[in-house]
């Protein structure tokens, strides 16, 4: 799937009008009998080619990252109109009921948002949009199938445990194995990644840092964080890896349940829900620390030209949005916060120099909704 196939699903999704249709429209793109290509927003590179005209059947299920089906938008679109129908699902309930008490017509509205919610996340096919979508943050390649991913972070696990000094090498390896030619460098826009971290958090898919730790790469003894309880890593690539890692277990307890009920065997339902939160939480941190640290390069680095470079970074409404998601979620820190901060406070500076000494300036309603957030989190 080249660029105008990937925009064709993309208004395919915007059709949509409910949490099921979404999903079977995902699923129904990212099948092995739909047509398999670079769905790069520049389409492209990733095909899977044949001799004599056979393309290999890849789909969600068997191919990680989309299977080269679907690209960052369509995973960004999905997940926000989720979201968005999972929590205002009751709107032509409360217009066909304006006469009912508001108290009891408030807590009818609750409950049917909570039930909505939960069918979504105990479906099986949001559960693989989820892991597709993390893959895909990882910078995993499209090309590469569930089996071989499941070998490498394998092998990378155990290597990983001896005690040889060289884990470094081995998360290196293993990142080359399963990334694409981008490396770890971030796939999704500032626009995708504030849509999918408001998504996630307005599902209330994560689980809180009192609940799970939170992930960020620490380079010396000498970091600090507010939360006594960290995870670290060393770099980015083991924290993609241990996001692979998570979404590979939630595939396989998939995997797990569809063959029990094929045999009608009994087993747990659900079975993948609560790694599936623990997945959603290592996004966020993965989409934490890619923020931090390219912010970071922005304000230390003496090139100018990249200090001013505007392309890929978040405008001040989507900064408002990536902070409320991780106020909500419960899975902000300091260093998330200040370095926001910092950046907006940049984006300020340049933005009055650019207009001549402030004659436009930056847009009100974005700084205005940055500071609200702040406001909330102190």
């Amino acid at each position: 799937m080249h660029f105008n196939e990937a925009r064709q699903f993309n208004s395919q999704l915007t059709n949509c009008n409910s949490c099921g249709e979404l999903l079977s429209t995902f699923m129904e793109q990212t099948s092995s009998s739909s047509s398999s290509g670079g769905a790069g927003k520049e389409g492209g590179g990733g095909n899977e080619k044949g001799g004599g005209g056979n393309e290999k059947k890849t789909s969600a299920a068997t191919h990680l990252a989309g299977a080269n089906k679907v690209n960052s938008v369509n995973f960004s679109t999905c997940l926000h109109r989720l979201a968005r129908f999972a929590n205002n699902n009751n709107n032509n309930y409360q217009n066909q009921n304006k006469g009912q008490n508001q108290q009891n017509k408030g807590r009818q509205n609750q409950n049917q948002q909570s039930d909505e919610r939960t069918k979504v996340l105990s479906d099986p096919r949001f559960a693989l949009l989820v892991c597709s979508m993390a893959e895909m943050a990882c910078g995993v390649n499209a090309n590469v199938s569930m089996k071989d991913g499941s070998l490498v972070i394998q092998d990378w696990d155990e290597k990983r445990g001896v005690d040889t000094g060289d884990d470094e090498e081995a998360t290196s390896k293993a990142m080359s194995k399963l990334s694409t030619t981008n490396g770890n460098k971030n796939t999704f826009s500032s626009r995708e990644c504030s849509n999918v971290c408001w998504a996630l958090a307005k599902l209330q898919l994560a689980p809180p840092c009192t609940a799970f730790p939170i992930g960020r790469v620490v380079v010396n003894d000498d970091d600090t964080t507010p939360f006594s309880k960290l995870q670290t890593f060393t770099s980015i690539n083991e924290m993609s890896l241990d996001v692979l890692s998570s979404s590979l277990d939630v595939r396989m307890k998939l995997l797990e349940e569809a063959r029990n009920r094929s045999n009608k065997e009994g087993g747990t339902r659900g079975s993948w829900i609560p790694e599936l939160s623990r997945l959603s939480a290592k996004v966020l941190d993965l989409i934490a620390v890619q923020i931090i640290n390219e912010y970071g390069l922005r304000s230390s680095s003496d090139n100018e030209n990249h200090r001013e470079k505007s392309g890929g970074t978040f405008n001040p409404q989507e900064m408002a949005s990536v902070l409320w998601a991780f106020a909500k979620a419960k899975r902000g820190d300091d260093a998330l916060f200040s370095t926001v901060a910092r950046e907006l406070m940049r984006q300020t500076e340049f933005e009055l120099e650019k207009e001549g000494g402030g004659q436009r300036g930056p847009k009100p309603q974005g700084m205005l909704l940055c500071v609200y957030v702040y406001v909330c989190v102190i």
